[in-house]
């Protein structure tokens, strides 16, 4: 199976409420990482964001969770943990890092966004992944339109799963 199809299977068996969007975010982050922060934020704001929001977290997974998302990056997910102040420094260095690599050509990342975009309507249209065929086409053309750009999470995601992760590159990560 293909990579990114391979990626997406697994994170619908993960979060089977998955909406459109929601794998359009996963496939955006898939190719551009965390590009979508900010232009140039500094690892001080990076640092007060990210204070801010581990204090409305809600989830208090003992471990910290690591997620595949292909193409070299991974979502770390944010854990009560990450309050120590050496913990709180390695995720926000280690996202400021990932932020600052250089991305390949921006027509090559265009086409390899597209081609994971083919690979997920694949996974529709064989019924793999439930959802509307027409309604996806629909959604893409309108989303695509308005040129590729980072995008939320679904309101269904964000109250069933409560995400709170930060993307980074593996070439960044070490513990």
């Amino acid at each position: 199976m293909h990579l990114f199809k391979e990626i997406l299977m697994n994170h619908y068996h993960m979060y089977p409420l998955m909406q459109i969007q929601d794998f359009i975010k996963l496939i955006y982050q898939m190719v551009y990482g965390p590009k979508h922060f900010s232009n140039n934020p500094s690892l001080e704001q990076i640092i007060l964001y990210l204070k801010s929001e581990l204090l409305v977290l809600e989830d208090n997974k003992s471990d910290e969770y690591i997620e595949d998302i292909g193409n070299g990056y991974v979502r770390i997910y944010l854990n009560h943990s990450f309050n120590h102040e050496g913990k709180l420094n390695w995720i926000a260095v280690t996202f400021y890092e990932s932020m600052m690599l250089e991305l390949e050509n921006p027509e090559q990342l265009k086409n390899l966004f597209l081609s994971a975009i083919d690979d997920f309507l694949n996974l529709v249209k064989s019924n793999d992944i439930k959802l509307d065929e027409a309604n996806c086409r629909l959604w893409l053309d309108t989303y695509l339109e308005q040129g590729i750009r980072a995008i939320s999470h679904s309101e269904t995601y964000r109250n069933t799963y409560k995400p709170h992760y930060r993307v980074v590159h593996q070439s960044k990560f070490s513990k």
